[in-house]
């Protein structure tokens, strides 16, 4: 009786869990409640009995947790973005999301859209700085119930600031004073530079290409730790300082400063 009045128990938390998240699903919890029930007769006196018990016991309710959370399939929707006038910080945050950022013919400043059906989209705008944030992270899913891609134009030289996490984000064929990828984890980062510019990096466990044209110097200076430079064509000048051979005779120059922890930066010169 005393094994009926714990499986009981442990049944009901597990039925108030739900409740309080929200998440009741009685043709996924009927079937759980009948394995509690198959549970409560078998018998406890071997030790391995009880232990194979407790091991469906926490079985069962990881995969009441795992359903709790999963997100249904929802409608896809597409949102217009559109800023008319210049602005000279844009800061962009990407939290689960695949972003291209290009340039197009458009008059706007910065045009696009997000096609998503998970994502949240906000923007912000204030002191010459406009904030564009497309935060939404979802857990226990197949992919294939997932959307979320931002296709962004950029259309004037800005400063771009970056916050990504487990995000692939692409950046070409724009021209860019400044890009700043602050706080960037489990990313793919790909760059494409066509001009003078400067571009800092703090990620950890992520990956970031940069491509520059041959005419373009570059010089890297690298404050990581335990993680991998591609450093072959480059000469040291100093303590964490690397540049191309003809760096100072050179006009047009891009500096990567570069900062975080288990990573890589690969540079491809076209």
């Amino acid at each position: 009786m005393k094994n009926n009045y714990l499986f009981l128990g442990f049944f009901i938390i597990v039925f108030g869990i739900m409740l309080v998240l929200g998440k009741i699903n009685f043709f996924f919890i009927f079937p759980i409640f009948l394995i509690f029930i198959g549970l409560s007769m078998i018998s406890k006196k071997s030790l391995f009995s009880l232990l194979f018990t407790i091991f469906l016991m926490i079985a069962c309710l990881s995969l009441v947790i795992i359903d709790s959370f999963k997100v249904e399939k929802k409608e896809i929707k597409f949102l217009p973005i559109e800023i008319n006038n210049t602005i000279e910080n844009v800061n962009l945050l990407i939290e689960a999301g695949n972003i291209e950022i290009s340039s197009n013919d458009s008059n706007s400043f910065i045009s696009g859209h997000i096609t998503t059906n998970f994502s949240e989209y906000i923007k912000n705008e204030y002191d010459n700085s406009i904030y564009l944030s497309f935060t939404g992270l979802s857990f226990w899913n197949n992919d294939d119930n997932l959307v979320n891609k931002i296709d962004l134009y950029i259309n004037d030289k800005t400063i771009i600031n970056l916050d990504s996490f487990l995000s692939s984000v692409k950046i070409n064929n724009i021209e860019f004073d400044e890009i700043r990828i602050n706080n960037t984890s489990f990313s793919n980062i790909d760059i494409s530079v066509k001009n003078s510019s400067e571009i800092e990096i703090e990620s950890f466990v992520s990956s970031i290409i940069v491509n520059i044209p041959e005419e373009i110097g570059l010089k890297i200076i690298d404050n990581t730790k335990q993680s991998s430079l591609d450093l072959d064509n480059l000469i040291k000048v100093a303590d964490n300082e690397y540049q191309t051979l003809d760096y100072e005779e050179i006009e047009e120059k891009v500096i990567i400063k570069i900062s975080g922890a288990f990573s890589s930066l690969n540079i491809n010169n076209k």
